[in-house]
């Protein structure tokens, strides 16, 4: 009996994570019947579709694994649990160095990074959506509750100042809003040092029974530059000791100081950590992002050819998920709002390569290109883009015309340049315009509940099919690797 479990799912399949983790923010709806100001609408919104990679599927039950491997450690009906409960209770006023590291047990480390645009947040966000955050716990005789609070993900950012006492209030505050309590006034506010505060959140954690604490933003700026960048690394290593599953998700230039400790190195490889990089072309990863970008359609022009409109996407994005969204948004409003250029037709292709030469485009528009055409020297302008790793992965590549228009036809950037017709018909112009104005002030519009796909769905049973195989086999190492003998 382990009341901690009972509300972790026990998924069996990576099919079942491929359903949590996919996302369409134009699942039922139906838009044909959309008029041209609610198309727009969703043409503005911030919703980001999501199409599971085997990457993702691997995070997914790599992070479930760690919450329910923890939750058997830490079973609170055991008699070694309750005795390490009661122990943190008398070291509350201790600091990290004096509490025996045999109250905290043992837990999972793992790193997730990547560049901004990738789909980390995305991802971690929509898997965790799947689980009950807070758990209300009735009398239990076997774990010796009159009542308890289970919180299974705790998310909080890294501190913006790299600063420990920042990071801190961030985990209190979050427990706070969650709760409705007030663990910032006993703790966050006293005269404590930090390290007796960290023992106090630890142990707050660990009376919450917290299944996994994801910590986000780790940036080069707080965790390597900052002035306190030192005595933060040291605390995060300290943090890794204490029993809490921790998933760290961030910058890749965030986490280069872990290589000048031994004990940081052995700790955040126990499970290997989660590079997500740009998608490499015709790769099956960049096939799932081409159809989850694909399915944001709110047109009523034909979709152009899968192939073309899939090289057209990498190449004006890198492979980049973000970008490539981004594009697909834009192209679909130059057509929507009559912008294309003079003499074309409702042309998507026409239009994303309208879209990646806009001045707006301009300073991503390297970055797209250092990808696409794995030039490492086009990314050096990006302080975020390890572009050492790059140049070691792509090896040397020639420096000419590394900001030239090689990727881009004569004929395409003519007809991008050309003025925009005013031919179409349209009942009110000045009214049409107005409804833009309008349209442009509900940016910030709630995104739409995401809601999966009926298991009978057969649009995407064959890039499901194609994601899942060969899964089957890693899930049986991964069932070995969290299991508790």
């Amino acid at each position: 009996m382990n009341p901690l479990l009972d509300a972790i799912p026990e998924n069996r399949s990576f099919g079942e994570y491929y359903d949590w983790l996919r996302y369409d923010p134009l699942d039922n709806i139906d838009t044909s019947t959309l008029g041209e100001i609610e198309k727009y609408d969703y043409l503005v919104d911030q919703a980001m579709p999501f199409e599971p990679t085997a990457q993702s599927l691997r995070i997914a039950a790599t992070i479930i694994g760690m919450i329910r491997s923890s939750y058997r450690e830490r079973n609170p009906c055991t008699a070694e649990s309750k005795r390490r409960h009661v122990g943190l209770l008398h070291m509350m006023q201790k600091k990290l160095k004096e509490v025996p590291s045999s109250l905290y047990g043992q837990a999972l480390t793992l790193v997730i990074k990547g560049i901004t645009g990738t789909g980390k947040t995305v991802l971690v966000n929509l898997l965790l959506e799947n689980l009950q955050q807070v758990i209300e716990h009735s009398k239990n005789k076997s774990a010796g509750w009159e009542k308890s609070i289970q919180i299974t993900y705790l998310k909080v950012p890294m501190s913006h100042d790299g600063t420990r006492g920042g990071f801190l209030m961030n985990v209190i505050m979050a427990i706070d809003e969650l709760l409705n309590t007030n663990y910032v006034k006993e703790i966050a506010r006293t005269r404590l040092t930090i390290e007796q505060k960290l023992v106090q959140v630890i142990s707050l954690l660990h009376s919450l029974y917290v299944g996994v604490l994801v910590i986000e933003e780790i940036q080069e700026e707080n965790m390597v530059t900052s002035p306190q960048a030192p005595l933060m690394q040291k605390f995060l290593l300290s943090l890794l000791n204490s029993g809490i599953p921790i998933v760290f998700v961030g910058n890749p230039a965030g986490f280069d100081w872990i290589e000048g400790f031994s004990q940081g190195l052995r700790r955040l490889n126990v499970v290997p950590a989660e590079y997500i990089h740009p998608c490499d072309k015709g790769s099956s990863d960049w096939d799932s992002v081409v159809l989850g970008i694909k399915q944001y359609y709110v047109l009523d022009v034909d979709l152009p050819d899968e192939k073309k409109l899939s090289e057209k996407l990498f190449l004006y994005s890198g492979g980049i998920p973000d970008l490539a969204l981004m594009l697909w948004r834009r192209a679909q409003r130059l057509i929507l709002l009559n912008e294309m250029p003079d003499g074309q037709t409702d042309d998507l292709l026409v239009a994303l390569n309208a879209a990646y030469l806009s001045t707006d485009y301009d300073d991503l528009r390297p970055m797209a290109k250092g990808f696409s055409t794995k030039k490492y020297n086009m990314l050096r302008g990006f302080k975020d883009i390890p572009w050492q790793y790059y140049k070691n992965k792509w090896g040397d590549t020639d420096d000419e015309d590394q900001m030239g228009n090689s990727q881009t036809t004569v004929e395409d950037e003519k007809a991008a340049k050309r003025k925009p017709r005013n031919n179409r018909k349209c009942s009110d112009k000045s009214k049409f315009k107005a409804q833009q104005t309008r349209a442009r002030n509900r940016l910030e519009k709630n995104q739409l509940l995401a809601e999966t796909l009926d298991p009978e769905d057969l649009r995407n049973a064959g890039v499901k099919s194609e994601l899942l195989s060969g899964l089957y086999k890693t899930m049986k190492e991964l069932d070995e690797k969290f299991s508790v003998s």
